[in-house]
Formats: structure tokens, C-alpha cells, sequence
């Protein structure tokens, strides 16, 4: 893929290649060649092993169904099912690609602690720090992610197997977030040498359905890289499959999106008790920027940004929507924000759910008095989770239902995806003092001279 460089030391999505996944093809590729010395039946016994090894270490995917084919063909004991049980074993590292997160653009590296604020709501804390500490948390912070692929799976009639939903799920218990675990905050005098700007901006995130906190880290630590606080909110209460068994069940899902709000709020409290966050971050002395704290969120998250920002004074920044699903609005909340806006839609996620790119542009007009603030857009070929971490670890199975845009257009998504918010919060939230220059022109501007594919267009809606 041909990419525009315009940033030399930002580094791109990148393939990770698992170590177990790695070591199984290698055995196979080496029992093409030690047939004489080790019968296949000890072969397949290591495959055994390094199969539970993988299970203990690193997780299965949907993907490592495969290698019980390539253990049935070993014990066949024939040369061409030999064969293609390595080409098996190829197959599943290529035809199902696994990625790193993006280097993130900031000048900081990222921190990162979580906070039980009540018994319903726990949140993820990034933050710019300077320190290096133990990635030591993982990509899923609730314990059983497999219900919520069960639940999903009833929306659309079928019913997962507990043991396959854990199984096709049990990697998201060994994916780190790339984050210094309880590593100290930078000292306010690194974010301004000016003692009138030395506070920290924020950012508030709700995730989507059936998604979790920290299931967005490729923006989260962003942000954080760039000296922002952003709190990631926990949605436990969330009802994912309703007895009628439709996603679009108005009553539930308008229910939980007051609860969320309610949870985004108290994301909102905890920034504004400066003794709560004093003792959170260990003694240092962190002041939030109270004209400067912000709202986002993807897909239901997308909706709950929304309305919180329409219920809550303290939202003073920006509101950031990551393909919103705006179902479950009422219709009292078109009017006006009064905040500079975006709106990243996906392709894909307007042709399955009819009526969502009109209320979308709806709310982006009712946005009066910051049209010139207010920008709607979306790339070609994008999916739902091309806004999301998911797509990250589950690209080729996401493709396949079009939540995701075609695996060869993954990485150049996610890249100007990514580049096209960082625009945004340069614009809108960075460089405030000029206030002339906060116009979406200067955002696409911004876009234009960072890190992106020219490959995949960016396509502008008028409201």
C-alpha cells in the first residue's frame, strides 16, 4: 500500500506475529525433514503441547480451530497431508492477521490506572507521564468477554456454545495495552512554560455495546501521548441482548443510555475533586482544565457522548463521535450543542442500520451556532470497528460480516482514522487561544500533512 509520509518518526499499524502461532509452523516445516528420525506421532504430541502452551500463554482465536485439522492430517503419517498441515499452519498467521497498536503521535509516553468508582462504575485513567513502569493490564478488563459474544450472537438468532465463545475470546486476556501501569504524572510544568496553562486538559469515553473501556486504546493512549487526562468508562449495566431480542429496542436501549450518562457523570466528578485525583495520582498536584474537558465515545458510546453533553455543563471542549449509533436518542436531544463537533461515520455500518446517516446529519445541522466547527465524514470502505481496537486482533473475521473495511485496506484505516481525530483535537482542542483558526477547513488541513494512505478517500457529508 502506498502511504503519504508527511510525519518521518510516526510509525504505522503493524503486524504482530504470535510467538506460539510462530512455533507451531516451525515444527511443522521441521517435520518435513525429520521424518526419518521422529515418528509423527511424537510431532504431533509436541503440537499437543505447544497448542495448551499457546492456550496458557497468549490465547486462542477464532483461527486456532485450524490447528486440530493439522493434527488430525499429522496423524494420518503421509507426506502430503503433511504438507498441508505446515500449509495449514501458514495459512492461519497469514490469512488472519494479528496487529500492534500505532506508536502514538504525542511527545509523552502513556500511563495508565484504573479507579472502582462505585459498585457500577469502574474507569481506566490515561495520562502523559515521563517514567517508564510495567505494562502490566490487559485489553480486557472484565473477566468474561465470552458473555458478551453470546449475548451479541442472540441478536442475530444464534446461540454460541459457552466453550467456543471462550475459546474464540480467551486472547483478549494477554493483549496489553502498550501503557506504564501506575507510572507517575508528568509535572504540570511539562505541559506549558506558561504558569496560566499548566492544567490538564480531558477526555471522557464511553464504549460501545458489547464493548469494554479499554477495547479503544489506540485512541485513548493517543490523546494521553499528548498531555490530555482521559477517563474510560465502564458500561456494566448495559443489557445486550433485550427479551425481544432486537438491537433496536427504543425503551431498553433509551433506558441505558440515561444509566450511561448517569456513569459518564460521575467520570466527571471524579475530574473535579481535586483531592480525589491528588490522592489517585499519588501526591502530585494535577489540575484539570475545567474549560477544556471534553466528550467521546463509539457507537452507542458515540449517542451517550452526545446526551451527556447535552445534560452536563462541565462538557466544555469538544464532543468526539466515533460512528454513533444514534437510536436510542430521544427527540428532544436534536438540538444544539453549542461545542465543536465530529462525526466519523463508517460506510459499512449505514448499510445495516437504515436511518442512522439522517439522524447524523440532522444533529450536525442542529448544531447551529458551531457549523463551522462541526465536521461529518467518513472514508471509503470503512467499517463500524475501524473505530475501534476490535478489528486489531479479529480483522479477517470482522471483514467477513463488513464490520471491518477488506483486509487489505486494514492498516491504511486505522492509520487515517487516527490522524483525522488527532486533526481534530489539534485544532479544536490544542491550539484554543486561536480562536480564528478553529474551522473543520483547518482541520482537513492538519489531516493533509499527517501520516495517512492516499489509497482510501475521505468523503465529506453537507448538512
Amino acid at each position: 500500500m502506498m502511504m503519504n509520509q508527511k510525519i518521518s518518526n510516526v510509525n504505522p499499524i503493524k503486524r504482530k506475529y504470535l510467538t506460539f502461532e510462530i512455533f507451531i509452523a516451525l515444527l511443522l516445516t521441521l517435520n518435513l525433514f525429520l521424518q526419518e528420525f521422529v515418528s509423527n506421532t511424537t510431532i504431533a504430541l509436541i503440537l499437543i503441547a505447544l497448542f495448551i502452551a499457546k492456550g496458557m500463554f497468549e490465547g486462542y482465536r477464532m483461527c486456532s480451530f485450524f490447528y486440530g485439522i493439522s493434527l488430525i492430517l499429522l496423524l494420518l503419517e503421509n507426506y502430503i497431508a503433511d504438507i498441508s498441515a505446515l500449509i495449514i499452519s501458514l495459512f492461519n498467521i497469514w490469512y488472519f492477521p494479528y496487529y500492534d497498536y500505532p506508536t502514538p503521535f504525542g511527545p509523552f509516553m502513556v500511563g495508565y490506572r484504573r479507579f472502582l468508582i462505585d459498585s457500577e462504575v469502574e474507569i481506566s485513567v490515561f495520562y502523559p507521564t515521563n517514567e517508564p513502569g510495567p505494562d502490566e493490564y490487559v485489553l480486557s478488563p472484565n473477566d468474561h468477554p465470552w458473555e458478551h459474544v453470546k449475548e451479541s450472537a442472540k441478536l442475530v438468532g444464534a446461540n454460541v456454545p459457552t466453550f467456543i465463545a471462550k475459546f474464540i475470546t480467551s486472547s483478549l486476556h494477554f493483549r496489553k495495552l502498550n501503557v506504564n501501569t501506575n507510572a507517575p504524572i508528568i509535572s504540570k510544568t511539562l505541559l506549558s512554560r506558561n504558569k496560566d496553562e499548566q492544567k490538564f486538559p480531558a477526555i471522557v469515553f464511553s464504549h460501545g455495546l458489547a464493548s469494554s473501556r479499554n477495547s479503544y486504546a489506540m485512541y485513548t493512549r493517543e490523546w494521553a501521548s499528548k498531555g490530555f487526562i482521559v477517563v474510560s468508562v465502564e458500561h456494566k449495566t448495559d443489557e445486550i441482548c433485550p427479551s425481544s431480542k432486537k438491537i433496536e429496542d427504543f425503551p431498553v436501549r433509551n433506558r441505558d443510555l440515561k444509566v450511561r450518562s448517569k456513569q459518564l457523570s460521575k467520570a466527571f466528578d471524579f475530574l473535579y475533586n481535586a483531592d480525589l485525583l491528588r490522592t489517585f495520582f499519588a501526591d502530585h498536584e494535577v489540575e484539570i482544565d475545567k474549560s477544556n474537558i471534553s466528550a467521546a465515545g463509539h457507537s452507542f458510546g458515540g449517542a451517550t457522548a452526545i446526551y451527556t453533553t447535552q445534560k452536563d455543563e462541565r462538557i466544555t471542549g469538544a464532543c468526539i463521535c466515533l460512528d454513533p449509533w444514534l437510536y436510542p436518542l430521544d427527540e428532544e436531544c436534536y438540538t444544539s450543542l453549542n461545542l465543536p463537533l465530529l462525526i466519523l461515520r463508517a460506510e459499512y455500518f449505514e448499510q445495516t442500520v437504515p436511518g442512522n446517516r439522517d439522524r447524523v446529519l440532522r444533529l450536525a445541522r442542529c448544531n447551529k451556532k458551531f457549523l463551522n466547527q462541526t465536521l461529518v465524514c467518513h472514508f471509503e470502505k470503512s467499517g463500524h470497528n475501524n473505530l475501534s481496537d476490535n478489528g486489531l486482533f479479529m480483522a479477517r473475521e470482522m471483514s467477513f460480516s463488513k464490520q471491518l473495511a477488506p483486509v487489505s485496506l486494514n492498516e491504511g484505516q486505522y492509520i487515517n482514522h487516527l490522524s483525522l481525530v488527532n486533526s481534530f483535537i489539534d485544532v479544536m482542542l490544542l491550539d484554543r487561544k486561536l480562536k480564528t483558526a478553529m474551522i473543520k477547513e483547518n482541520v482537513v488541513k492538519a489531516y493533509e500533512q499527517k501520516f495517512h494512505s492516499n489509497d482510501i478517500a475521505l468523503i465529506f457529508d453537507d448538512f
